[in-house]
């Protein structure tokens, strides 16, 4: 039988550990919405649509692209392998994000409440996007691991489509005529 004071000590440790995971979680996924919702304020609503539209077009070129073995910029390592495939991909986001934000316009609202809905919502969308690639179609997952709650949310194939279907959602409905 073990000591109330070994018990005490081991659910504070397996708690604090759980914490520490999940804060951990929740600072990693703060901090690209927190990105996104930067680049939504600084750049507009159309270069925020244009994003999310060309991570889209950017994860269907990356998944056929022939020549990934070719581009090693970083070494051989897993990790670097990695994050050359990393580059690989920002760059193809970043080509597509300039080609389609010249022919997508749009501004968000004046009004303080509508603006931060709008930018909340759009930046949110993306970040589902961005966890959902990572876990189902990217190699990322080599670089950081999070906790079981998100894996279990973006690691189940059965909800990919739904995380690819909610930010298309949010476009037509922030879409305005």
């Amino acid at each position: 039988m073990t000591s109330p004071l070994t018990f005490f000590r081991e659910l504070f440790q397996s708690t604090l550990a759980f914490v520490s995971t999940y804060t951990v979680d929740v600072v990693v996924v703060g901090i690209l919405f927190l990105l996104l919702s930067w680049f939504a304020l600084r750049y507009g609503k159309g270069r925020i649509i244009a994003l999310i539209l060309a991570l889209y077009v950017a994860l269907l070129t990356f998944t056929y692209f022939p020549y990934q073995g070719w581009f090693r910029f970083l070494g051989e390592g897993e990790r670097q392998v990695l994050l050359s495939k990393g580059g690989i991909f920002l760059l193809m986001v970043v080509i597509v994000t300039l080609v389609l934000s010249r022919s997508i316009s749009g501004e968000f609202p004046f009004w303080g409440i509508m603006r931060t809905l709008e930018v909340s919502l759009l930046s949110g969308s993306a970040t589902l996007l961005l966890l959902s690639f990572w876990y189902q179609v990217l190699p990322f997952s080599g670089l950081y691991t999070f906790g079981a709650p998100i894996a279990s949310l973006f690691g189940a194939s059965q909800l990919f489509f739904w995380w690819l279907l909610i930010p298309l959602g949010v476009i037509f409905a922030l879409s305005r005529r």
